[in-house]
């Protein structure tokens, strides 16, 4: 395991990133690599980085001491893009407007089908005019690599089992899906995060399906309600970190308070333990990310923030554990960032 870190930080104006000679213990000062758009997703595919923007499409960062982060050339279907997947060697990636896109052989970018055709995706809609609906999260089943799942913000999930020939739709959890994970080691396996949609009669927060994301079971209860994050460790996906906030975002705003907490399961969701060390009893900042180091999974990270106008939550930043949970201490006031990612550095 090296001890020569990055934590890649996106958020509203750039991609940033810090670096730890010391397997994370302290950390240099924040630099700005990508500067003046907003970055919404970070993946990592056969050891180099590529990070997803709203607005100026993908950047991608080769492996190897020095290397600086270049723009893909992509479609103008890809200049919004909410959300990337690296698995089976590729990438797909989630748009907006709601699409989802796949780089064929790494060379040209081409739809997986029309997301658009499912069933009820007139009933679609998202609640600031300014945004259209979109794929906020895309995910692969690592059994079935045909099923591809959608978040659709806000709509439920949208489900292809056959690589996008056909789009399937999923209300049977709350429709305000913000966040879709899978697990190589389990077949049918899926997660969902879910944060707060009126119309939905069904519970907000994290949700569990055995069966390739047919059927779905609420695993959250006592937890708070809105679900923008979460993380899974990748050596035991029974342990789970939930970032959480309480309400919704008008509630948040006008109370000047989101009510932020992490909570942690090991038992797959089964019962949940609030993780208390290094943090208060509740954040003022909502919980915007949540991520665990792929190389050591006692490594966790998650962010938050809270602003407008000229309120913004004196607790707004990134926060670090080296002890699975058990304990936290912030490492950067960048705040309400929408992806964390920390790699090795080669």
């Amino acid at each position: 395991m090296s001890d020569n870190v990055r934590l890649l930080i996106g958020h509203d104006h750039g991609l940033s990133g810090m670096r730890s000679s010391d397997g994370g213990q302290t950390w240099g000062q924040a630099e700005l690599f990508i500067p003046d758009v907003e970055v919404t997703t970070i993946v990592e595919l056969d050891g180099e980085m590529y990070a997803g923007t709203r607005g100026a499409g993908i950047f991608h960062r080769p492996q190897g001491p020095g290397k600086a982060w270049e723009q893909i050339e992509t479609p103008p279907a890809l200049t919004k893009i909410r959300s990337l997947c690296a698995a089976n060697g590729t990438l797909l990636a989630g748009t907006e407007p709601a699409g989802v896109f796949e780089w064929v052989s790494r060379r040209s970018w081409e739809p997986v089908g029309d997301v658009m055709s499912t069933a009820g995706s007139g009933e679609w809609s998202y609640p600031v005019p300014s945004v259209a609906v979109h794929v906020r999260d895309v995910a692969v089943d690592p059994a079935k690599p045909e099923r591809v799942y959608a978040a659709i913000q806000v709509g439920g999930i949208a489900l292809s089992p056959d690589r996008g020939k056909t789009w399937l739709e999923r209300t049977n959890l709350n429709l305000d899906v913000h966040t879709i994970k899978t697990d190589p080691k389990r077949p049918g396996w899926v997660l969902a995060g879910a944060g707060y949609d009126p119309r939905s009669l069904l519970t907000d927060g994290l949700y569990r399906s055995d069966d390739f994301g047919d059927s779905w079971t609420a695993i959250s209860q006592g937890c708070g309600n809105f679900v923008v994050q979460f993380a899974v460790d990748p050596a035991d996906s029974d342990t789970i970190y939930l970032g959480t906030s309480r309400g919704y975002p008008p509630e948040w705003w006008k109370a000047k308070t989101a009510h932020g907490e992490v909570f942690r399961t090991r038992n797959g969701g089964k019962s949940w333990e609030k993780l208390h060390g290094g943090l208060p009893d509740e954040l003022v900042s909502h919980i915007t990310a949540v991520t665990v180091d792929p190389a050591n999974g006692r490594h966790v990270f998650f962010g938050g923030g809270l602003s407008r106008g000229d309120f913004s939550a004196s607790d707004a930043g990134v926060y670090q554990s080296l002890d699975a949970g058990d304990s936290w201490r912030k490492v950067s006031d960048i705040p309400e960032p929408a992806a964390l990612f920390c790699h090795a550095l080669r």
